[in-house]
C-alpha cells in the first residue's frame, strides 16, 4: 500500500537526513510517493517528486470550489484556520496557508484505495496538508514533530490539534518527545482534545559510519582546526562562537576555523569577524556538498556547535552534523540546548560548554584538548554511540514499524 510522503522542501541540501531516510524506507520495501510543497526538484535520487507548478496554482481555485460543494462544513472549518490572529508569527501563518493550498490541490487523488497513509515530515505546512486531506477523504496520517514545530514562537498554532488526529507521532530527540507528550496530556486534562496518539523518539541516522580513527590532533606541530556546520541563523549561536575565537586570538593560540553554511546573517557575521580582527582565522565557506564537508571533518581537530534558544524560541533538537562529526572521530564541543546533550554526554562522549561565558568556554576547550587520553576515550565512546544509536538502517526499521505497523513491512 502506498504512503504519500510530504516534505516542505525535497530534496534539500540542509536536510539530507530526509533523503537518507527515504532511500532506506524504499530499500526496506515501503512504497513512497514523494511530495515537495515549496521548491525542491521534480526529480531526486529517490525518484520523482510531485510539486506545485503554475498549472497547479491555476487549478487550485477549481479544487476549492469542488470541495466547498462536496464538504462544505469541512471547508468552512478549515478556512477559519486562515484567521491571522490565530498565529504567533507570519511565518507560521504562511506555512499553514501553504499546507491548505497544497492539500486542496491534491486531495482528490488520495481517495484512491491504493493509499494507506499520508506522512507529514513536519507539523507545520506538511501537518496542515495531512490534516486537511484526512478531513476531506478520511485517509489517516502519521506525523513528525520536531523542535522547530514545538518551540519556535511557542510552536505551531494548530500543533495540538494536528497531533491529536494523527495515528502516530515521531520526534527525533527525547527532549522534544517529552514536551509533545506533556502538551498532549495537558490538552486532554483541559478538554482541548479527546485522544493522544503514541509519540515515540526515533533518531535520525547515517547511511554508513567510517571506522574509528582515533585522535590525530598534534598541537605542537599544527594549529587547532575547527569545523562548525549550520545555517547562518540566530539559533546556531555563531556570534557566541566568534567570542571564543576572540579569546584564543588574544592569547596567541594558533587556530583556524571554518564555518560551513549559508543564511540571512552572513553579512553581520562577516562584519563581526572583521571587527574582531579574525579575518585570517575564521572563514565562512558557504554551502558545501556532503563529500566536501566530509573532507573537512577528516582534516579538522574538533567540531564546535554553539546552538542556543533564539529570540523566537526556536532551537535545534539533536543536529545531524554532530552525529556526522562523531562518526568521523572528531572531538565534539557543544552547548546544552534541547537534545544535544542526549548525544554529547559531557565528559563521556564529548564536552558541554557554556557560551554565555565565552572566556570560560574557550579555556575549557583548550584544557580538554591537552588531555590526549581523555580525548581518545571520548571520541571512541561517541563513535560507539553512533554505531548503536545513529544508523539509518536500524532507526528507519524502527520508524517503519512504529508509524505504519504491518503496512510498513517489506
Amino acid at each position: 500500500m502506498r504512503i504519500a510522503y510530504i516534505c516542505t522542501t525535497f530534496p534539500k541540501l540542509s536536510e539530507q537526513f530526509f533523503l537518507r531516510e527515504v532511500l532506506e524506507l524504499q530499500g526496506q520495501g515501503v512504497d513512497l510517493e514523494l511530495y515537495s510543497m515549496f521548491g525542491g526538484s521534480d526529480d531526486s535520487e529517490a525518484g520523482a517528486v510531485e510539486r506545485m507548478h503554475v498549472k497547479d496554482w491555476l487549478i487550485l481555485p477549481l479544487e476549492v470550489i469542488y470541495w466547498s460543494m462536496a464538504k462544505p462544513k469541512v471547508i468552512g472549518a478549515m478556512l477559519c484556520k486562515l484567521a491571522p490572529w490565530a498565529y504567533r508569527s507570519w511565518t507560521n501563518f504562511g506555512e499553514n496557508l501553504l499546507g491548505l493550498a497544497f492539500g486542496f490541490r491534491f486531495a482528490r487523488r488520495f481517495r484512491s484505495p491504493e493509499y494507506k497513509y499520508t506522512h507529514a515530515t513536519w507539523a507545520t505546512a506538511p501537518g496542515m496538508f495531512a490534516s486537511l486531506v484526512e478531513r476531506l477523504t478520511g485517509l489517516p496520517y502519521t506525523l513528525e514533530a520536531h523542535a522547530y514545530d514545538v518551540f519556535r514562537d511557542g510552536g505551531d498554532a494548530y500543533l495540538l490539534e494536528k497531533l491529536s488526529r494523527a495515528r502516530a507521532v515521531r520526534s527525533s530527540t527525547e527532549a522534544t518527545t517529552e514536551e509533545l507528550r506533556r502538551r498532549l496530556e495537558m490538552g486532554i486534562q483541559q478538554g482541548a482534545i479527546e485522544r493522544a496518539p503514541a509519540v515515540e523518539c526515533v533518531r535520525r541516522g547515517l547511511a554508513s559510519v567510517p571506522p574509528f580513527t582515533g585522535i590525530s590532533l598534534k598541537e605542537e606541530v599544527a594549529p587547532i582546526r575547527v569545523i562548525s556546520v549550520g545555517r547562518l541563523i540566530e539559533k546556531k549561536g555563531f556570534f557566541k562562537q566568534l567570542e571564543i575565537y576572540k579569546h584564543w586570538h588574544a592569547q596567541g593560540i594558533a587556530f583556524e576555523a571554518e564555518i560551513v553554511g549559508e543564511g540571512p546573517i552572513r553579512r553581520q557575521l562577516e562584519d563581526a569577524i572583521s571587527r574582531l580582527g579574525l579575518g585570517d582565522k575564521v572563514h565562512l565557506v558557504g554551502k558545501l556538498d556532503y563529500q566536501s564537508v566530509v573532507e573537512l571533518y577528516q582534516k579538522s581537530s574538533l567540531f564546535l556547535f554553539t546552538g542556543l534558544v533564539s529570540s523566537s524560541g526556536d532551537r535545534d533538537g539533536f543536529p545531524n552534523v554532530i552525529g556526522e562529526a562523531m562518526a568521523y572521530s572528531l572531538p565534539v564541543f557543544s552547548t546544552d540546548v534541547s537534545g544535544t546533550a542526549e548525544g554529547v554526554l559531557d565528559g563521556d562522549r564529548g564536552t558541554i560548554i557554556d557560551t554565555e561565558d565565552p572566556e570560560k568556554a574557550s579555556t575549557r576547550i583548550l584544557e580538554v584538548l591537552q588531555d590526549m587520553n581523555r580525548l581518545e576515550a571520548m571520541t571512541r565512546a561517541a563513535h560507539e554511540w553512533i554505531l548503536s544509536e545513529f544508523q539509518v538502517s536500524s532507526n528507519v526499521s524502527k520508524l517503519r514499524r512504529m508509524l505504519w505497523g504491518s503496512s510498513g513491512h517489506i
